[in-house]
């Protein structure tokens, strides 16, 4: 075993939890990562810091809080907001000047527009213009013509984004053959809707056999009213399973074309007997409605199928083997700090706290709270902050109702328990809570009119 071993950073976007064959939850075919789960780590309730794209992959690059890089939503949208400074500070960047790794970035980039990769640590970088082109060439009329529902397409997997990302990463693998260790992060911008497929891949599901998300006939009682006009804004309020059930299945179709990619991934490292001591890490930057709900996309909720994300590792030489952790933890704020930790480098400046413990099974104890921030996005500002404690989860809508959970009793999270006397006593410890670890982080929600709302319990 290396002392540095070779790390593989998969990250895909929007990737529900529960739509991978090893959670067996939903029948999504997902042979390649559910390798993974089985001779690694499945961390099975693990979150993400902030369920909006181009914040939470900041995060995963400086193991920060997104509020703390002034990333407060997606950059490309017409209300401003900041983004990872051109010298920010990068974790990668240290594998690379102080350990000697060769370090890659293959496909999306949401750094910002002043950061770039190799501003970040990383000597080379394939972009998705580059990953994309192929197709473009070959199949021209493989556009998307059905707006955010998705198509599927007609074509040769091998001329696919996810299987041309999948081809960079290995050409960076063959070209690193020294002694040095190397540093992939293997960037999908699937299954990111709209969902287009390779017809391969959507004839694997039959949109009468896709079973109804279990929170698809959510009432919204005593919920936020943003979540209602959000239904409104997609023009989906009617809309029936009929009519969600094809955009499921070809969203499990785009998660199985990925799947196949990355075992194309996998399967070279074992056959260069690299699969057992490299590090791979497999997550997602949040979660996706999906339909559930009759929503489309993320945005104004804290909802299981938006917040809670795949998280596994891999690594027998190290790790434990077939392992499922029920230790709370979040992705982008704990990742980087593993990582810091397996090689042995401080992680200095960063929030979250090494998984190591957790991987090798020495505890199933990481932190007994997860919170998870949003600020908002293109239909308008709208702050948020959650907490989860066991199996209670409390949302502070900062202008609107609040929500409490029981994740037991209410998985798909049907019933506000806000103003219910029976969690009077929870509802304030949860309050309290949350405000601590917002103090902690000196969130930029905190003033004196917002502190009360939590402090004091001074909510409508």
């Amino acid at each position: 075993m290396s002392q540095n071993p070779n790390i593989l950073w998969i990250c895909v976007d929007q990737q529900r939890w529960d739509c991978l064959g090893y959670a067996e939850k939903y029948p999504v075919k997902t042979p390649n990562i559910d390798r993974l789960a089985k001779g690694g780590v499945n961390l099975a309730d693990s979150y993400c810091p902030i369920p909006v794209c181009c914040p939470s992959r900041q995060s995963m690059l400086t193991g920060k809080r997104a509020e703390k890089i002034g990333a407060l939503w997606n950059y490309n949208q017409k209300i401003y907001t900041g983004m990872l400074p051109a010298d920010s500070e990068s974790w990668a960047r240290q594998l690379h000047d102080v350990l000697g790794y060769h370090t890659g970035w293959v496909g999306a980039w949401e750094g910002g527009y002043n950061a770039t990769p190799q501003s970040m640590g990383y000597e080379v970088y394939v972009p998705r213009s580059e990953i994309v082109r192929p197709m473009a060439e070959k199949y021209p009329q493989c556009v998307p013509t059905n707006g955010f529902w998705g198509q599927v397409y007609d074509m040769d997997k091998e001329y696919a984004p996810t299987h041309q990302t999948a081809g960079q990463v290995i050409n960076l693998m063959e070209g690193w053959q020294d002694e040095r260790p190397w540093l992939v992060q293997m960037e999908f911008s699937e299954p990111h809707l709209p969902c287009t497929p390779v017809k391969e891949f959507a004839d694997m599901y039959d949109p009468a056999d896709i079973p109804v998300w279990g929170g698809f006939e959510d009432p919204y009682e005593n919920k936020p009213y943003i979540q209602r006009q959000q239904r409104i804004n997609w023009n989906t309020e009617d809309k029936d399973w009929e009519f969600f059930a094809p955009v499921v299945a070809r969203y499990y179709a785009w998660i199985s074309q990925i799947d196949d990619a990355i075992g194309r991934v996998l399967d070279w490292l074992e056959s260069h007997g690299k699969l057992d001591d490299t590090v791979i890490i497999y997550t997602s930057d949040h979660g996706d409605y999906c339909g559930d709900r009759r929503q489309m996309d993320k945005h104004y909720a804290m909802y299981e199928e938006i917040t809670h994300i795949p998280h596994l590792w891999h690594c027998p030489a190290r790790f434990a083997k077939g392992l499922t952790s029920h230790a709370l933890n979040t992705n982008a704020l704990d990742i980087p700090a593993t990582i810091m930790d397996i090689v042995g480098l401080p992680a200095d400046g960063m929030v979250g706290k090494s998984l190591l413990p957790v991987l090798t099974g020495k505890t199933d104890a990481h932190r007994d709270a997860v919170m998870v921030t949003y600020n908002g996005q293109q239909f308008g500002l709208f702050s948020q902050r959650m907490l989860r404690m066991g199996d209670i989860k409390y949302t502070w809508n900062l202008t609107d109702t609040d929500e409490l959970y029981d994740l037991e009793k209410d998985p798909y999270e049907l019933c506000n328990l806000i103003d219910d006397p029976a969690y009077a006593e929870t509802l304030r410890t949860m309050r309290h809570r949350l405000l601590a670890e917002l103090q902690a982080e000196d969130d930029c929600m905190l003033n004196g009119w917002t502190i009360r709302q939590l402090r004091d319990g001074r909510k409508l």
